[in-house]
């Protein structure tokens, strides 16, 4: 039952009319396509265009949706405790709806309700790629399994190695899950050994996302993935950060240049564009940049110990910081955490300032450029550097 490529020459399709009878082989599969996933068998009783087969389970899963297809054959391995068929599934005949410990049943000339997903996997160095696709049968709690596992499939059968590799990807999943009908993501993954394990976690976790949504089902159109590697080690490090000014005023847009670092490469410059927070007091402004995937020293420790709710935020907010959160190849800049819990005398206290600072830019005929905080590199950024500015009084 082992996710498997299907053989190149399979020509494999719906078959409408399908006919079986007792003693005919068949095929039950959760995945159908270029990757299969599934497992045959022999049909035990036919009566009009229902079939009970096997004779024992397949997953034991009780209510399903899984393919149902006709099967052939090949031959069969003789062993010491009995003999093994070796078969092939064929042609989808109708669906699988009852998977009980006696045995399968399902409905001829009905089919499942399914996820297709599309995966093409470049390898730069060759400048080669290919495309697989493949079926899932629909199942909450088996697609964001599924679907990972396909993409991880597709990079090693074009990749055929284990050593050390960078990987992009990027996904979008047509789903009614969000306003725009879209969840897309993009990345870059490097590890030493199997890159493909670390990559494809982010899509199983937007799969999740969408199949988790307690309000309502949400259908899932179409899954396409976009995979490109090279079997080199593409980090960096930051070595210096230069602010153009050191000191600001709240609302102020100040240009870092960051010094990177890449892995056996030359040194190489990015520029990063921070806004001051209006709230930004007097005094010394601590400033963080780090890789997007990276949480800071002090963030981790001033979190210790605090227990994130994450089952109170509602399932919108879920699917927004899934799609802010940082990426690994970006350079972010953010100010460094505190433990300060902030009164209602304080709260007010800032409430004061951004309206003067707000005051201030109007009278100098300014607006708040908001900046994005973060910039992509070409690198994996995996350290965190730290740079103060001196805020004026406003």
């Amino acid at each position: 039952n082992n996710l498997q490529a299907a053989p190149a020459s399979t020509e494999r399709d719906i078959k409408f009319d399908a006919e079986v009878e007792p003693g005919s082989a068949l095929g039950v599969a959760i995945v159908y396509g270029d990757f299969s996933l599934g497992a045959t068998g022999t049909v035990t009783a036919v009566e009009g265009n229902k079939i009970l087969a096997l004779g024992h389970s397949f997953t034991h899963a009780g209510n399903v949706n899984y393919f149902m297809t006709d099967a052939s054959i090949i031959g069969s391995v003789s062993g010491l405790n009995g003999g093994t068929k070796v078969s092939r599934m064929g042609n989808i005949i109708g669906r699988v709806n009852q998977d009980r410990d006696s045995g399968i049943a399902g409905i001829l000339g009905t089919f499942p309700a399914v996820v297709p997903i599309t995966v093409t996997v470049k390898d730069n160095a060759l400048d080669k790629q290919e495309t697989f696709n493949a079926t899932i049968a629909y199942n909450e709690n088996l697609v964001p399994r599924l679907g990972a596992s396909i993409a991880y499939a597709a990079l090693n059968r074009m990749a055929d190695s284990l050593a050390e590799s960078t990987v992009d990807i990027d996904f979008s999943i047509k789903t009614n899950a969000v306003a725009n009908g879209e969840l897309a993501r993009q990345n870059m993954f490097y590890n030493s050994s199997d890159v493909g394990q670390v990559a494809i976690l982010e899509l199983m976790q937007a799969l999740n996302l969408v199949c988790s949504n307690t309000k309502e089902e949400s259908n899932i159109f179409s899954v396409d993935v976009n995979i490109a590697f090279d079997t080199e080690r593409r980090t960096a490090s930051i070595v210096s950060i230069t602010p153009d000014k050191k000191r600001v005023k709240p609302g102020e847009t100040v240009n870092l240049t960051v010094e990177l670092q890449p892995y056996r490469k030359p040194a190489e410059k990015v520029t990063l564009a921070y806004t001051v927070p209006l709230t930004a007091r007097q005094g010394n402004l601590a400033l963080e940049i780090h890789g997007g995937a990276l949480v800071p020293v002090n963030q981790a420790m001033a979190n210790a110990g605090v227990i994130t709710a994450d089952s109170n935020k509602s399932y919108e907010d879920k699917i927004k910081d899934f799609l802010n959160a940082g990426r690994n190849n970006q350079l972010v800049v953010e100010v460094g955490a505190s433990n300060e819990v902030k009164t209602v005398k304080q709260l007010r206290k800032d409430i004061a300032q951004i309206k003067r600072a707000q005051a201030r830019l109007k009278k100098e005929g300014k607006t708040v450029q908001k900046s994005d905080n973060k910039v992509d590199t070409n690198y994996i950024i995996d350290n965190v550097m730290r740079t103060t500015l001196s805020v004026d009084k406003v």
